[in-house]
C-alpha cells in the first residue's frame, strides 16, 4: 500500500527525532521539499497502514525518491518497505 506524503493534504510520516527523554520541537512532517535518500522517518498522525511500518515507534529510512512519479520507498526496521507518495 501507499503512504501519503503531502499528497491529498495527508501526512502519513514525520521526520524522526533523535531518542531523548523529552522531545525538543514537534514532530516535522515529511513532503517532497524534505524528502531525501537517507532521511529517517516514523509514522505521521494520518497513517492509515496499521502496523505495514512494524508498529507505533518503528523508525524507517527513505531509500529512494522518484520525483516524477511522486514517490518514496521506505524501508522499515521491521524489514518491512513501503513505497509513499509525495505531495508537491
Amino acid at each position: 500500500s501507499d503512504c501519503r506524503i503531502g499528497k491529498d493534504g495527508k501526512f502519513d510520516l514525520n521526520v524522526a527525532q533523535p531518542t531523548s527523554p523529552q522531545p525538543t520541537s514537534p514532530p516535522s512532517r515529511v513532503d517532497g521539499s524534505n524528502a531525501a535518500v537517507g532521511l529517517k522517518v516514523v509514522r505521521g498522525a494520518d497513517w492509515a497502514f496499521g502496523d505495514l511500518d512494524g508498529g507505533a515507534g518503528s523508525v524507517g529510512t527513505v531509500t529512494e525518491v522518484d520525483a516524477d512519479r511522486q514517490t518514496a520507498f521506505v524501508e522499515w526496521e521491521s524489514g518491512l518497505s513501503s513505497d509513499c507518495r509525495i505531495g508537491k
